[in-house]
């Protein structure tokens, strides 16, 4: 019995070492969600909303600056819910004529915008899918603007209600490698809550020498609506499990960093 007693203390040692503590940018956006809803139920949620974009417009470049400066010439990039191609454009001059751009953009109306404004470039692959944690078809819940930046997926088990909907071809990151045989150099994901799948589907991925970095929007109110509270924690433990360096550019975005 005592034997018993202290495997366990050990086995329980072993665990706590793979702990991984939430880090600074967590912390805030967990103290962040409290106060939004708190500010729900005194009826002045809009206000703070207000406040914290002023910020947040700035907090974005430090984001926006951090990116494009671990891109280099020649490189293979990522744009995980590219939208109208933004950052695409960006990642387009960064690469140059060398490198390569994969967009990922499941909304029609969105991917149309894309074909349009990037058609002839040899070196932009688009694809209209969205990536998550297995293959198959996702139902998205589209925003009120056809072209706009927030439409989201939708658990597999639930239901998008009463709001438009458009059903899209979802994919792992991992699968996907499989079939293109290229890994990117850099990813950049910004997708609406489902941060969590989309990192779930590139386990494989994550541990490629050839990927240098990850920058990803967290959004901390919609993780929490979906019941994933804990999401940006376990997404942190993914990224330093397969050899990162983990850092919050700002609050609700992420670097992570190749160690080398």
């Amino acid at each position: 019995m005592p034997h018993r007693i202290a495997n366990v203390l050990v086995q329980r040692r072993r665990n706590v070492r793979h702990i991984i503590p939430p880090s600074r940018g967590y912390l805030m956006n967990t103290l962040l969600i409290r106060a939004r809803s708190v500010a729900r139920k005194l009826g002045i949620l809009s206000q703070l909303k207000a406040v914290h974009s002023v910020f947040q417009r700035g907090y974005e470049e430090h984001f926006d600056t951090a990116l494009l400066a671990h891109i280099q010439s020649g490189d293979v990039v990522w744009d995980i819910g590219a939208n109208l191609g933004l950052y695409t454009e960006k990642f387009l001059e960064k690469v140059g004529r060398g490198g390569a751009v994969v967009a990922f953009e499941p909304v029609s109306d969105c991917f149309a915008v894309l074909r349009s404004k990037f058609a002839g470039k040899p070196n932009v692959t688009l694809e209209p899918l969205a990536l998550s944690s297995s293959n198959g078809m996702g139902t998205m819940k589209l925003a009120a603007d056809p072209l706009g930046a927030t439409h989201q997926l939708v658990d597999h088990n639930a239901h998008p209600g009463s709001e438009a909907s458009a059903q899209v071809t979802v994919v792992t990151a991992d699968s996907y490698v499989a079939r293109s045989r290229t890994v990117p150099n850099v990813i950049k994901i910004d997708v609406e809550g489902f941060e969590y799948e989309v990192f779930k589907g590139m386990k494989a991925l994550l541990t490629e020498p050839k990927l240098r970095g990850v920058f990803c929007e967290m959004h901390f109110a919609l993780l929490e609506s979906r019941g994933q509270m804990l999401a940006p924690v376990e997404i942190e433990r993914l990224l330093t499990h397969a050899g990162f360096e983990v850092k919050y550019t700002d609050s609700s975005h992420i670097q992570a960093i190749r160690a080398s």
